[in-house]
C-alpha cells in the first residue's frame, strides 16, 4: 500500500527505471498486437489476443 500512495503522491519519476521501462514495453505490445491483426489478417491465428497478455 505504502509503494501505491507513494506513487501517486511523488509521481512516476519513483519508480525504477526497469519498471518503467516494463510498463511502456508492455504498452506497446499492446497496442502492436491489434494493427498487426488489422494488417495481416491471415496472422491472427498466430498472435496472442492483447487482452490476455
Amino acid at each position: 500500500m505504502e509503494c501505491r500512495r507513494d506513487l501517486l503522491s511523488q509521481g512516476v519519476k519513483h519508480l525504477l527505471q526497469t519498471a518503467l521501462m516494463a510498463i511502456v514495453i508492455g504498452a506497446l505490445i499492446g497496442v502492436m498486437l491489434p494493427v498487426i491483426e488489422n494488417l495481416w489478417p491471415k496472422a491472427q491465428p498466430h498472435l496472442p489476443s492483447a487482452m490476455s497478455m
